[in-house]
């Protein structure tokens, strides 16, 4: 005896069941070849990078553009601040030595003082030189009115506080090496340089 045909009603509501079945086979193939490592930085929004129009120790323009190849990452603070910034250069150079040697060489570390007129070429370069070596280091200044528009054009947000020091935000923007700005790092996230070293690592490898 031939079972009862289900009703019209029972089919329809099985289709989208049975369509998303008979496309796992194609979707989960598609989806393990397109899932890259999972980064911990934060990504940025897609825009166009901003330029870095400030002057290296040396007196000579920074040129942001000529960094291609590399992963350039950008940070803003001051040689006199007691916490974050140097806690941060800190954890930057214990990530570099995380790195392979070939992987470090395509490394640039980007300080920009917030405070040019009392950060000089020297006391910048003494200051970044107890991190590391120049490069991978590289410090930038310039004028009050051209760092400021760099602060702003890179999201950085600073006041003057008691004491001379100055409350501002902390965080590293990672520049892939095709140029575009990729992730945020703050504070908390800098903090682990094993896990800064995978997400450097799978940038500059192409991720």
């Amino acid at each position: 005896m031939s079972r009862p045909a289900l009703p019209v009603r029972v089919l329809l509501r099985a289709l989208p069941i049975l369509a998303l079945v008979a496309l796992l086979p194609v979707a989960l193939p598609w989806r393990s070849s397109n899932s890259g490592p999972a980064l911990v930085g934060t990504p940025v929004v897609a825009a166009p990078t901003p330029p870095l129009a400030l002057t290296m120790l040396d007196g000579r323009p920074f040129d942001l553009a000529a960094e291609r190849g590399r992963l350039v990452l950008v940070y803003f603070g001051y040689t006199r601040c007691p916490d974050v910034c140097p806690t941060t250069l800190a954890d930057l150079s214990a990530t570099l030595a995380r790195l392979t040697p070939d992987e470090s060489a395509r490394v640039r570390i980007a300080f920009v003082s917030l405070d040019p007129a009392a950060d000089p070429a020297a006391a910048l370069g003494e200051y970044l030189g107890s991190f590391g070596q120049s490069p991978p280091f590289v410090a930038l200044t310039g004028s009050s009115e051209a760092v400021a528009r760099a602060a702003a054009d890179w999201g950085v947000t600073w006041r003057r506080a008691e004491g001379g020091l100055f409350d501002h935000s902390s965080f590293v923007t990672a520049v892939d090496p095709s140029g575009r700005r990729r992730l945020r790092y703050g504070y908390a996230q800098t903090r682990d340089p094993a896990a800064l070293a995978r997400d450097f690592s799978a940038l500059l490898g192409g991720v």
